[in-house]
C-alpha cells in the first residue's frame, strides 16, 4: 500500500486529485490531505508518507523550507508550466514535478 500525503491550500482541489487517485488505484493508495505547511510537517511525522505531493509546485520557499524538515520525497504540482518552473522546484528541494502540461513533458 502507498501512504501518500497531498498539500494544497484549496480543499476542492485536495479532494479532486484524492478521487482522481482513488479512482485508478482503489485500496492500494492510503491519502492524507493538509492544507497548510505546519500540517505537512506534522502530518509526515505521524503518517510517514511514500511521497508527499505539494501543490502549487511553483512555490521554492515552500519547498525548500519541507525540504530542511523531513526527508520524504517531494512532489511539486500544478502551476508548473515550463522549464523556470522546473528547475526552480528541483532546486530548491523538490524530488519531482507533475503537471498536465504535455510540452514540459518532454524537457
Amino acid at each position: 500500500m502507498f501512504r501518500i500525503l497531498l498539500a494544497d491550500d484549496e480543499g476542492i482541489m485536495l479532494e479532486s486529485l484524492k478521487k482522481i487517485i482513488t479512482t485508478s488505484f482503489g485500496s492500494e493508495c492510503d491519502i492524507r490531505c493538509v492544507k497548510t505547511g505546519r500540517g505537512v510537517v506534522e502530518m509526515a511525522e505521524s503518517f510517514h508518507p511514500d511521497m508527499i505531493e505539494i501543490m502549487p509546485g511553483v512555490m521554492p520557499k515552500i519547498i525548500k523550507s519541507l525540504r530542511g524538515s523531513t526527508s520524504i520525497p517531494l512532489i511539486a504540482g500544478g502551476l508548473i508550466a515550463d522549464k523556470e518552473d522546473v528547475m526552480g522546484a528541483l532546486l530548491a528541494g523538490a524530488s519531482a514535478v507533475s503537471t498536465s502540461r504535455q510540452d514540459v513533458w518532454e524537457m
